[in-house]
């Protein structure tokens, strides 16, 4: 799964002369206001009276997947999730990946920025992890993997591996040619 506004954390500086990007507010946004965030209910509920929604607008954030802390700010954000909701800890060896056990299941969550492989017992896990997300963020959830920033899994009963003959079908002919299956090896470990 991947997280959808992981982010739209920073105001829109504007373009060249300064003018904001604004999000027009649409009957959706009233009702996830109502639902999420009822400490701005009261300031809302007063602009529905003399305002008609369509009239409503917010300044717009934008992207900071420009910045270069970007990927750092997004790990402080989902962190304590992962730690405190999930009770799932970093490996040593690779602090992007974290295990532990959630709903009495062994789960180990792999995080590139914010896209996540989940890999636990069933997917009642997976769908129980997904809502922790859930409450936070918007999530896309994308359910049993097939690919994954390009690598293909298979998945069977005993084990899921990578097949990567794809990417090395493509990668090979374009450092060595089309033709390089034609080649004689010059070396054993050419071969």
């Amino acid at each position: 799964y991947d997280i959808a506004n992981a982010f739209q954390s920073t105001p829109d500086p504007g373009d060249i002369n300064g003018n904001r990007t604004w999000l027009k507010i649409n009957h959706t946004w009233i009702e996830y206001i109502r639902a999420r965030k009822p400490e701005w209910w009261p300031a809302v509920s007063a602009l529905l009276k003399t305002h008609s929604v369509e009239e409503l607008a917010v300044p717009m954030n934008s992207f900071v997947q420009g910045r270069v802390d970007a990927s750092l700010k997004w790990q402080e954000h989902v962190e304590p999730v992962i730690f405190n909701d999930l009770g799932c800890l970093p490996n040593r060896a690779d602090p992007s990946v974290y295990c532990g056990i959630f709903n009495n299941a062994p789960v180990i969550l792999c995080r590139a920025t914010d896209d996540f492989l989940c890999m636990c017992a069933n997917e009642a896990t997976y769908r129980a992890i997904v809502r922790v997300f859930e409450k936070h963020w918007t999530v896309h959830s994308l359910g049993v993997v097939s690919t994954f920033f390009g690598l293909h899994f298979v998945v069977s009963r005993d084990c899921v591996s990578i097949d990567q003959t794809d990417k090395t079908e493509g990668l090979v002919p374009a450092v060595y040619g089309p033709s390089w299956h034609k080649q004689p090896p010059s070396s054993s470990c050419a071969t």
